[in-house]
């Protein structure tokens, strides 16, 4: 199955999101154009990472949100 949008918000100070990238990505599991969005502390940046689109700041929250781009 495959989703327009994803949301994910996993525990604080876990391991779990570049995991979580690298799943939803090497699965394709987003529709073309699809979004990914991951609530993150403001230490961590994906901003390097391939689908990175923008980020936004909420308190010591950071929203990192990617676009799936079907080039196939």
């Amino acid at each position: 199955k495959k989703f327009d949008i994803i949301y994910c918000d996993p525990p604080f100070n876990s391991n779990y999101y570049n995991k979580i990238l690298e799943i939803i990505f090497s699965k394709k599991i987003l529709s073309d154009n699809g979004w990914l969005i991951l609530e993150h502390p403001i230490n961590l940046s994906f901003s390097k990472h391939p689908n990175f689109f923008d980020q936004r700041r909420y308190g010591k929250v950071l929203l990192s949100m990617f676009k799936y781009q079907n080039n196939e």
